[in-house]
């Protein structure tokens, strides 16, 4: 007992290894996934064209 006291009590089988190492694997090739879709970039667009009018607005009502 005092040689093996690092080794687990209950035994882990190869099977269960195997696909442990699997799941890390396809965990790290996964990499980053990003979706971007019209409704954002539509949002998006509308709300800069917007602002981008409300501050040419306020430069022109200071210039008066």
């Amino acid at each position: 007992m005092e040689e093996f006291r690092h080794t687990p009590l209950i035994p882990i089988s190869e099977k269960d290894l195997f696909k442990y190492k699997q799941d890390v694997e396809q965990k790290n090739r996964k990499g980053y996934y990003v979706e971007i879709r019209k409704d954002t970039i539509y949002f998006y667009t509308i709300a800069s064209i917007t602002l981008g009018m409300l501050f040419y607005a306020f430069l022109m009502a200071n210039e008066k």
